[in-house]
């Protein structure tokens, strides 16, 4: 199932990867374009604009709206319309020499507007991505179960996960930290007994978009620790507090895949599915059952900047 999901996130990332053209203004100067996605625009960075023949034109952010930005071309575009391509780029110094040069030629009529920028200069162009630290919510359904160092045949209880979240870039714009706090419940049942725990968890994942875009796949993984808030059992003789039985922290890893994607300029909208394993012993007794909680959970999340 992961797979598939990966799969279906992979091709809605290729659905969006960069802002488009808005509307063209009469001096062909001043255009305005849309929003890029996983970036906030700021007044002064470069653009270049390419249409359907692939010829380029470069300018800056001159004023940041709600929904886009108006930008100041450095030649009159032509051919430029309605849904060309915009991407954002870092232009070395003889660049940007070169197109103060052109500007120059174009002002004495030395030179067509239409060229098209050499292999070298485009060559030139880096895309930058950016992002800002986030937080954010998530929550869904959890699976859980144990593992047992006795062969009992058990059952996974059906319980939910709820928590906050925090993204952290690492200043490569694809790859941040992800630390958490979540309420997450856990068991499992045997034929005659169910076991039901209460946790509180901090996870501390590695979170990495495997592409930038309105959609993107990711992939996540690390450590997490967990405090016992309450552990009951529930039979045929009624239901029992059993906390005392068991440990008061836990930790283990986790890890899994999912998508996000920009549903606003500053808010992400994701889902994914976690896998979780125990790598402790929770029964507090020494000399009975080795217990670890493993489960799986599927969870929705919404995150602002």
């Amino acid at each position: 199932m992961t797979k598939l999901i990966f799969f279906i996130c992979l091709s809605l990332a290729s659905l969006s990867q960069a802002a488009e053209v808005r509307k063209v203004l009469k001096n062909k100067v001043n255009i305005i374009i849309g929003d890029d996605i996983g970036h906030s625009w700021e007044v002064g960075e470069k653009i270049c604009v390419q249409n359907k023949k692939g010829q380029s034109y470069c300018g800056e952010i001159a004023k940041v709206m709600s929904q886009g930005a108006l930008c100041k071309m450095r030649t009159p575009v032509v051919g430029i319309s309605t849904g060309d391509e915009v991407n954002l780029e870092v232009a070395s110094e003889s660049l940007d020499s070169s197109l103060e040069a052109e500007k120059s030629d174009l002002g004495d009529g030395k030179l067509d507007p239409t060229k098209e920028e050499s292999p070298n200069e485009q060559d030139q162009k880096k895309p930058r991505k950016k992002r800002k630290f986030a937080f954010g919510f998530d929550g869904g359904l959890v699976l859980s179960n144990v593992s047992s160092n006795v062969s009992t045949d058990t059952k996974g209880r059906k319980a939910v996960r709820f928590g906050l979240i925090f993204d952290i870039p690492l200043g490569l714009g694809l790859v941040s930290l992800e630390p958490g706090l979540a309420f997450v419940q856990k068991g499992y049942e045997t034929q005659t007994v169910a076991y039901g725990f209460n946790y509180f968890e901090i996870p501390f994942l590695l979170k990495i978009r495997m592409i930038a875009g309105r959609f993107t796949p990711i992939i996540f993984l690390g450590p997490y620790s967990s405090f016992l808030v309450s552990a009951k059992t529930n039979s045929i003789a009624g239901e029992q507090n059993v906390k005392g039985s068991y440990k008061t922290a836990d930790f283990g890893a986790t890890g899994g895949m999912g998508c996000e994607f920009r549903v606003a300029p500053k808010m992400d909208f994701g889902f994914r599915v976690v896998y979780s394993q125990s790598l402790a012993d929770i029964n507090k007794v020494a000399g009975t059952e080795k217990l670890k909680h493993r489960g799986i959970q599927t969870l929705l999340y919404v995150a602002f900047q």
